[in-house]
């Protein structure tokens, strides 16, 4: 009998993630026998434990896989021994996976994103604002770049603006295109009206925030 697949997604929190009844559905409609749970790790340090031993049970094949949401899509890169080539260059990772005995974190967070764009009524659509700036801002950010979109960002947490935005002007991509602005209303509303396209890429509006709104007061 073959043995079940064993899946999981890591992240903090998880209580509203439909990620077990999707992924249990395409396991069945991929005619594969498997489990998919959920594995909360609080952020670091305190998940650091954690998310190592998770991590090593993939290493040693009680897991076959493993996809990561926030607050981890960058923290857990040092622990990984390889990463695909638009991880590297996103600088985050949602997908691990064991490749010729190395743990190697991709990112399917851009090319999700941008084939859900694609279907949206935007054809001649150029530009936008992102609000956020971790893990799924930077993956929004690769995208729209590297399709010749003009991006702007902004996020309360400007260490992490400067971040990203350091991190893009040092990779081999197009960052002419990107620009910072400030975390303020007025920056925000006049950046949005120019825009044609903004992206919530904050925790806001998720459970448990659902009252919460990324655009600032």
């Amino acid at each position: 009998m073959t043995e079940p697949l064993s899946f999981g997604l890591i992240g903090y929190p998880l209580g509203h993630s439909l990620s077990p009844e999707l992924h249990q559905t395409a396991l069945a409609e991929a005619g594969l026998i498997g489990i998919y749970e959920l594995y909360p790790v609080a952020p670091l340090p305190d998940g650091k434990e954690q998310l190592e031993s998770l991590l090593n049970r993939l290493r040693s094949g009680e897991l076959h896989g493993l996809n990561v949401t926030i607050p981890h899509k960058q923290s857990v890169l040092p622990l990984l021994d390889e990463l695909t080539p638009s991880a590297a260059i996103i600088g985050a990772a949602n997908t691990l996976y064991m490749k010729s005995d190395k743990l190697v974190g991709d990112n399917t967070d851009a090319p999700g994103f941008w084939a859900d764009l694609t279907h949206l009524p935007i054809q001649n659509a150029s530009s936008a604002l992102i609000l956020g700036a971790g893990g799924a801002a930077r993956a929004v950010v690769y995208a729209l770049l590297t399709h010749g979109w003009t991006v702007r960002i902004t996020d309360l947490r400007q260490e992490q603006v400067d971040s990203l935005y350091t991190h893009y002007s040092t990779q081999e991509i197009d960052s002419t295109k990107l620009a910072v602005i400030p975390f303020t209303p007025q920056a925000i509303e006049k950046a949005g009206l120019e825009s044609d396209l903004v992206v919530n890429a904050t925790p806001m509006g998720m459970h448990p925030n659902i009252e919460k709104c990324a655009w600032p007061d």
